[in-house]
């Protein structure tokens, strides 16, 4: 029995498996969570939302907040003895994470699309 195109299809699947997908998921990530941890974020002076960012190494997308100046990232999101906790990070991970993967699939498909 011959199956046609076999060889293509492997060819097809290879390319596949081997494509970089980490600019769909900070797609994602930008598009839908960073803006609404901004959203979230208390401000007094601004400089931790100024501290903000979108963070890409190697193949992997993390928020980062805090850095510089501004050394009370953590004690904001999650208090302290003598300060209530204001979450910015988390609540946007939790309310957010369903449509970041949505725009990453849809970056993921037309990225597969490309390549094949």
């Amino acid at each position: 029995m011959t199956v046609y195109g076999w060889d293509k299809l492997q060819k097809q699947l290879k390319a596949i498996a081997d494509v970089d997908y980490t600019p769909a998921l900070e797609k994602g990530v930008r598009e839908a969570i960073f803006p609404e941890m901004q959203a979230l974020t208390p401000v007094r002076t601004g400089d931790l939302l100024a501290s903000e960012e979108v963070r890409v190494e190697n193949d992997t997308v993390s928020l980062k907040a805090g850095g510089g100046n501004v050394d009370y990232a953590v004690e904001v999101e999650f208090g302290t003895v003598s300060r209530e906790a204001r979450p910015y990070m988390r609540p946007a991970i939790d309310t957010k994470s369903d449509e970041a993967m949505k725009i990453a699939a849809k970056e993921a498909e037309a990225i597969m699309k490309k390549v094949i």
